[in-house]
């Protein structure tokens, strides 16, 4: 009986916080789904892993983990992963679960850590009113729920939590059809330009073209494809690939014609401050032998020359012109 104990802890019982554990939540959740219950994902930010260490950063979240189970007494805390927590508390009315949220962070924010005393704890949460939002019963989907919400959460400015809706669930499985879409279209070479003029009004001359990628097969405006990219982290990927296919339009231009344009290419601020953005940029062009005076830079940020000085003057050097 003592070694049955002991292995139904050992396989119930995470070790680094004394918490129950995903496989114990697994076996619990259904049961506790037959009644009325929030259920929270808490996610901790970890960034400070690379300043204080992994053996304080595995302290932090220990210290971080008891302080949330202490707060809410009410109901069960599991570790859900490295740095996530699951919470199931008894009750689901707005008003009780908006004050606990509330309460809760306002408790984490004044907490001093006594493993990283100058550190405040940082904190995400998905929560889903159960059966308010949803009647799923997939655990796998619920989870995924949560997840979504807690990476709506990431975004948000002026909060750090985000209530699941239902229609956050179909947004995001359309952008990740859209993902699927684009990952096919870059790896077959399936993405299209489009040129939109831009006109001098007092000369009324077509001054230079605006390059913009379009997906063929979707209708799809090409900010909306882009917003979709940077929540994917696929925005750098993207927007090298665009380069790349304004490049080659160039050199079948020139096959063609014997001309060349000059053409701007709109470059995000995460694009242009990729620590290789300009040995990319110059290789690209240099590989395909475009003169560089051909290519100008669209810059979606504030180009402080101070801040960014020897990568503007890098470009400026080889022509490259910048707008902003």
């Amino acid at each position: 009986v003592k070694k049955a104990r002991e292995l139904v802890d050992q396989a119930t019982i995470d070790q680094e916080t004394n918490l129950s554990n995903l496989y114990a939540l697994n076996q619990e959740i259904k049961a506790v789904l037959e009644d009325k219950v929030s259920l929270y994902l808490i996610e901790l930010d970890m960034s400070l892993k690379h300043i204080y260490g992994n053996d304080q950063s595995i302290k932090y979240f220990k210290e971080f983990a008891q302080v949330t189970k202490k707060f809410f007494n009410e109901g069960v805390t599991y570790r859900f992963d490295f740095d996530q927590l699951f919470v199931i508390l008894p009750f689901n009315d707005i008003r009780t679960t908006s004050k606990v949220i509330k309460d809760y962070y306002k408790y984490i924010e004044a907490y001093q850590s006594k493993v990283l005393p100058y550190e405040r704890f940082s904190a995400y949460m998905g929560i889903i009113r159960y059966p308010v939002v949803t009647v799923e019963t997939d655990v796998d989907k619920l989870y995924k729920f949560l997840d979504i919400a807690v990476q709506k959460a990431k975004r948000e400015d002026d909060t750090q939590y985000a209530y699941f809706v239902y229609r956050d669930y179909e947004d995001e499985m359309f952008e990740q059809q859209v993902m699927d879409h684009l990952n096919v279209a870059i790896q077959e070479k399936n993405i299209g330009l489009l040129f939109n003029q831009m006109i001098d009004i007092n000369k009324n001359i077509v001054w230079q073209y605006e390059s913009e990628i379009i997906l063929t097969n979707l209708a799809i405006d090409s900010k909306y494809l882009l917003k979709i990219a940077e929540k994917r982290n696929r925005l750098v990927d993207l927007e090298h690939f665009h380069i790349e296919q304004v490049c080659d339009f160039l050199v079948e231009l020139e096959k063609q014609t014997e001309r060349l344009i000059k053409i701007t290419i709109p470059i995000s601020k995460q694009t242009f401050l990729d620590p290789k953005f300009n040995s990319f940029l110059l290789g690209t062009l240099k590989s395909r032998q475009i003169p560089y005076e051909f290519i100008r830079l669209k810059c979606d940020m504030d180009l402080r020359p101070n801040h960014y000085a020897t990568q503007i003057a890098e470009l400026i050097d080889h022509s490259i012109s910048l707008d902003t």
